[in-house]
């Protein structure tokens, strides 16, 4: 354990992981925490609607650049959800997508609103 008691927790979140990843200081996580809810809000409009031959690629792009901002906080089920749907959006797999993606985002507004609370406190 890095700290001996981590002073929040964030459902769905392994703190200590996201802390690693970010340089090993809880100060550089709430800015990683902060630049995290920042992406998110610029991204979740560009993948709520289910794509179709026309916008797959950018689709793509914007899944992984999100599972990877879910892994760099410690958010390991919403980065692995991710990856599944960026090999549905390889494999042009729009059935699975479809079936995937609402809930998908709902967890992702859940997350940005749990962080988006913590954060209110360091600010």
């Amino acid at each position: 354990m890095i700290e001996n008691k981590l002073p929040f927790s964030i459902p769905g979140v392994d703190i200590e992981s996201g802390i690693v990843y970010s340089g090993g200081t809880m100060e550089f996580y709430i800015k990683v925490l902060s630049i995290f809810c920042i992406d998110v809000k610029e991204r979740l409009p560009l993948i709520q609607i289910i794509p179709d031959d026309s916008n797959i690629t950018k689709f793509y792009t914007h899944i992984h650049a999100l599972k990877s901002s879910f892994a760099s906080i410690g958010a390991k089920e919403l980065s692995d959800r991710a990856a599944l749907l960026e090999t549905d959006s390889r494999n042009n797999d729009f059935k699975s997508i479809k079936n995937n993606l609402a809930d998908f985002v709902n967890r992702i507004i859940e997350l940005e609103n749990n962080i988006t609370k913590i954060l209110e406190s360091y600010t």
